[in-house]
């Protein structure tokens, strides 16, 4: 969930010109009423390696993963998202007003976050606090190629339903991947 407060204390000077109170009191609704807010977190083997990272056997390429995981035997893999109904909204408020529409992404933005940080406190409270910060597949030098298969690994498409297009972008688009190292 998320509150008229929150959603602009985290547009900050990003606000549209053409901002109003009523659409931004509609968008906040509109995205509370739609999300359904879905995670799958799987625990997992690490093997470091120079180029890259095993998870459970499965080979990830990216040197600086392989070093932001330095030291960990153990991760938490996750996936979380909004759902497919948040971009059906997305699109549905377009027609009938793109500053709508642009808060309602926004919404979502600020709301995957949120999800992902809950896991995030989730995963410390388990492990006590011994945890890195969180990756993600396609950032420095991973392949957002391999989203898919990340995605196959914690079977996030037949738990959530989330999956990749050809050009390898997350469908729902309010999804998000990540990595948590565990130091024993």
């Amino acid at each position: 969930m998320i509150s008229k407060n929150a959603l602009l204390l985290f547009m900050g000077n990003e606000r549209p010109v053409f901002y109003n109170d009523e659409t931004l009191s509609k968008a906040v609704a509109l995205a509370n009423a739609c999300a359904a807010e879905r995670s799958v977190v799987k625990l997992a083997d690490v093997e470091t390696v120079p180029d890259g990272v095993y998870f459970n056997g499965e080979f990830f390429k990216g040197s600086k993963l392989s070093a932001h995981l330095d030291g960990c035997k153990r991760a938490a893999l996750f996936c979380a998202t909004l759902g497919d109904e948040f971009d059906r909204e997305i699109e549905r408020s377009k027609y009938e007003s793109l500053e709508l529409a642009y808060l309602i992404d926004y919404a979502g933005l600020v709301m995957i976050e949120q999800l992902c940080d809950e896991i995030n406190c989730e995963i410390a409270k388990e492990y006590k606090g011994k945890i890195t910060a969180r990756y993600s597949i396609g950032f420095d030098d991973t392949s957002i190629k391999d989203q898919q298969k990340f995605l196959d690994l914690i079977s996030a498409t037949k738990k959530i339903g989330v999956m990749t297009t050809k050009g390898d972008m997350m469908c729902p688009t309010k999804s998000v991947t990540a990595i948590v190292g565990i130091y024993d």
